[in-house]
């Protein structure tokens, strides 16, 4: 109830991306998330990030300064996870919301086959410069208003609805217990 008091009824990402010279589009989609957050406080729902960014539109939380718990918390009193991120290799946080069963939002790019929520279409891929490393990575290119139709259908959903999917997102969270994993790279090396 402490942070509904602080910030309302909210959603959250946790994302770091490049600050200096970002590529454009930025690789986290932490300026899609921003965008989202605009059309969201219209609707008297805010937001917060746990980033290395600053924000315009959302309450931000310098990235490493809380602890696991508090940030397990955080996600878990948020209304949605966005998890608006062009390129990923394997994403941990909105497995980390599925596991304290926080409803995703994410695109249905192939990096993010393992989340369990409400999905948007991807429009295109590209290669994208990224000045401060030199180097290129493989963009999900989407549209910002299939974004914000996937957030309104997820906000939208009755609480049946909603509690079915997070309910299977959980379950398939327990498939990423350290443990298991462990085994897995064991195997692997």
């Amino acid at each position: 109830e402490d942070l509904r008091r602080i910030y309302g009824e909210y959603a959250i990402t946790v994302a770091n991306d490049h600050a200096i010279a970002p590529p454009k589009p930025p690789r986290k989609g932490l300026d899609a998330f921003d965008q989202v957050c605009e059309w969201l406080r219209k609707r008297n729902i805010n937001c917060l990030a746990i980033t290395n960014w600053r924000l315009k539109n959302a309450y931000t939380i310098k990235t490493f300064t809380l602890s696991e718990h508090d940030l397990l918390r955080y996600i878990r009193c948020a209304k949605i996870f966005l998890w608006l991120s062009r390129g990923e290799g394997f994403g941990m946080p909105p497995v980390e919301a599925m596991s304290v069963k926080t409803l995703v939002v994410s695109s249905n790019a192939e990096f993010n086959s393992h989340i369990v929520g409400v999905k948007f279409e991807y429009e295109s891929i590209e290669k994208v410069y990224m000045p401060e490393t030199g180097r290129n990575y493989i963009a999900w290119i989407y549209d910002i208003r299939k974004v914000i139709d996937a957030v309104d259908y997820a906000l939208s959903l009755s609480d049946d609805e909603r509690e079915e999917i997070i309910k299977f997102a959980f379950e398939q969270s327990k498939l990423y217990d350290y443990r298991l994993v462990s085994k897995v790279l064991n195997e692997v090396i």
